[in-house]
């Protein structure tokens, strides 16, 4: 049996540059992983994946469930978990 000092249980130090995994649905169903510093700018992901895929940024849109992405927004702000998935999706007008 195992007997902890009261010193022994503290609270883990949140590490808030710490990287998540993000998986970002892309229109045609599949998936793409990306590792995130959970404060960093969700706008550097954005314009990684469009420039990736020769997508206008304009034109495509971002959403964490159904609620759309500003490039300002980081993984911290939105509360987000190790392998939330991002939803992009492709306007065509």
């Amino acid at each position: 049996m195992t007997i902890l000092k009261i010193t022994d249980a503290r609270p883990p130090i949140e590490d808030n540059s710490r990287p998540i995994n993000i998986k970002l649905h892309q229109p045609d169903g599949t998936y793409i992983q990306f590792i995130v510093r959970i404060k960093t700018p969700l706008e550097k992901l954005m314009t990684s994946y469009c420039e990736s895929f020769e997508m206008p940024v304009l034109n495509t849109r971002f959403q964490f469930k159904g609620v759309p992405i500003s490039g300002n927004d980081t993984p911290l702000s939105l509360k987000m978990e190790e392998n939330d998935i991002i939803d992009a999706i492709y306007i065509n007008f």
